[in-house]
Order: C-alpha cells, then sequence, then structure tokens
C-alpha cells in the first residue's frame, strides 16, 4: 500500500492580508467598546475635572 503525500495548502498573500485587516478591526473595536465603558463609568461614579477630562481626551486620541 502507498501513501500520497501532498503538499500542504498555503494561504495567499492577500487572504493573509484580509486576515490581518480583519484581526486589527475586531482588536480596535474592542478597544473603542472598553475606552466607552471606562468613560461611562467614570462618569457616572466619580468626579470628573475639566484636566482629567482633556488628558482623558488626548490619551485615547487619534489615528
Amino acid at each position: 500500500m502507498t501513501i500520497k503525500k501532498t503538499k500542504a495548502a498555503t494561504k495567499g498573500a492577500k487572504q493573509i492580508v484580509e486576515e490581518n485587516k480583519t484581526t486589527l478591526n475586531f482588536y480596535q473595536n474592542m478597544i473603542i467598546g472598553a475606552i466607552g465603558i471606562y468613560f461611562t463609568v467614570t462618569m457616572l461614579f466619580f468626579n470628573f475635572t475639566t484636566l482629567s477630562t482633556v488628558s482623558f481626551v488626548f490619551s485615547t486620541g487619534g489615528n
């Protein structure tokens, strides 16, 4: 009995790039959600000063 060895399927570069984009988008959404929850809870239960609000905006801002 002979066993055929077949070449393992490989992903193309375009598929890898697309999967990487999807993964990064998922983690970006998770980070934005966590920041939103943190900000909401902090606004509800703790005193916010102008300085802490501006610091929060600058620390989370921008791509």
